[in-house]
């Protein structure tokens, strides 16, 4: 990572140097008849030095075979489920080069890192559709793990029964870099006859990261069920592997990042230039119909950072009056550019960043002592999740929790109701509400046992 970052600092510290940058996804997303399409031209021979192009590579210039496209607004009174009707650009791409290696697998970009952003934006590469692997495995003490695979479309549920686990599943890319939104109800054999053990959560998956999402009793009566997932695309390409950038040291992955991929460099004259991916709502929510906007031509001391026509945003965003200073929407590229002083970029940053953060629910592990049942779930905040047998004889032990975080960020406000134990037998039932502080342990009731007094003790931590 420390190197990927390096190699940045150094192209973002020269923003008259060109970048040259990769995607490998499926080419029938953006160009599925580039082979008989007349404004694609195969090419005899690399048309530059890259370590993506290679002597003897297929290679099809792309750059005047796509184009941009944008939604226009739903009229008003128009069904909001409706497929949208999208307005074809007339602007053509700026950067040096668009090129398909059809023998890698993957379209080559270079340009200024506008027209980087702006390739991206013409072969979709946000849009591709992913496909989720998730894994669920049930660890029971002494017993071999039980595990199943799982395989949907991101957005799309799927169920599947393997070895006694049954897994019910719905998965979604979340768009932000390595996270994958799971709703997980998870059953399997309790022991009696006809009855189960049973989980309902939904919490974040990072991709890769093996996620505890519950856990129940003690020494040789504990289980804990685990689960983990990753993201591809249909040629079999991960997607934390799917974007590359050539810097001075070669070849290094170029993960995607939250909140819009923002990027801030110095230019002449000490001004900065800030820019971030902007949607169309927010643009039409600052200065109404596409008809009403105010076009003009990209300033020609600022096209290493974008060019064509572009929407003049000065009227519509704070800024301190510098003369030298630029705001515009980019509708090639989905960016806003802003150019100016430290003031203008950090007021214009502040009006435009708060409407792009990622809100992510933050997933808790809320547990119970060992001596009081061992109980133990994942789930989000304002969410439900519950662990419970159930069985024809009626409903057996459970632990059932709705957390809510507050101000500041470190206490929780907890709902919970569950069966407690001592020595493995159940010893009553709790039901309130408390407030927890994050990592810290928190006794809610006691009982005697004996001449032994037993705690029940709850914590809750970030997962």
């Amino acid at each position: 990572m420390a190197r990927i970052l390096w190699a940045l600092f150094l192209l973002s510290a020269c923003v008259e140097a060109s970048i040259t940058a990769a995607w490998k996804i499926p080419v029938e997303h953006f160009a599925p008849d580039y082979k008989t399409d007349k404004q694609v031209r195969k090419l005899e021979k690399p048309p530059g030095d890259s370590d993506f192009l290679q002597p003897g590579d297929e290679l099809w210039d792309l750059s005047k075979a796509l184009f941009y496209w944008m939604e226009e607004p739903l009229p008003e009174g128009g069904n909001p489920f409706a497929e949208p009707k999208k307005i074809k650009l007339d602007q053509p791409w700026y950067g040096e080069r668009l090129v398909w290696n059809a023998r890698a697998g993957m379209v080559v970009a270079r340009g200024s890192w506008n027209d980087i952003f702006a390739a991206q934006k013409l072969i979709g590469f946000k849009d591709v559709p992913v496909t989720i692997r998730t894994r669920v495995e049930l660890v029971t003490a002494g017993k071999e793990t039980i595990s199943t695979s799982l395989v949907s479309e991101s957005g799309s549920e799927v169920s599947k029964e393997e070895n006694g686990l049954q897994v019910d599943l719905g998965a979604t890319d979340w768009g932000a870099p390595g996270l994958v939104d799971g709703l997980f109800h998870v059953s399997w054999p309790a022991g009696e006859k006809d009855s189960h053990w049973e989980v309902n959560t939904g919490i974040t998956l990072k991709e890769g990261m093996r996620t505890k999402l519950a856990r129940r009793g003690r020494g040789p009566n504990r289980c804990e069920l685990f689960a983990s997932a990753t993201r591809e695309y249909s040629n079999g390409v991960m997607v934390s592997a799917a974007r590359l950038i050539e810097g001075r040291d070669g070849v290094s992955p170029w993960p995607v990042e939250p909140d819009g991929e923002p990027r801030k460099d110095r230019v002449e004259g000490g001004l900065l230039v800030w820019s971030v991916d902007c949607h169309f709502g927010l643009v039409r929510g600052l200065m109404g119909p596409i008809a009403q906007w105010p076009w003009m031509d990209a300033p020609e001391a600022r096209r290493e950072w974008v060019r064509g026509r572009v929407v003049d945003l000065r009227g519509f965003l704070p800024h301190s009056g510098t003369p030298d200073a630029m705001a515009v929407f980019d509708p090639g590229s989905m960016r806003v550019i802003i150019a100016g002083t430290p003031e203008d970029v950090d007021l214009g940053e502040m009006a435009i960043q708060s409407s792009l953060t990622t809100r992510i629910g933050r997933d808790l592990w809320i547990e119970a002592n060992p001596e009081a049942g061992g109980w133990g779930l994942t789930c989000r905040s304002w969410e439900k999740a519950s662990i419970a047998k159930e069985s024809p004889a009626g409903n057996g032990p459970s632990f059932e929790i709705e957390p809510s975080i507050g101000d500041p960020g470190t206490m929780v406000e907890l709902r919970y109701e569950f069966d407690v134990f001592s020595k493995g037998v159940p010893a009553g039932h709790l039901k309130s509400a408390t407030s927890l502080e994050l990592g810290k342990p928190q006794e809610i009731a006691g009982h005697s046992v004996g001449d032994k007094e037993e705690k029940v003790i709850l914590t809750v931590s970030e997962n």
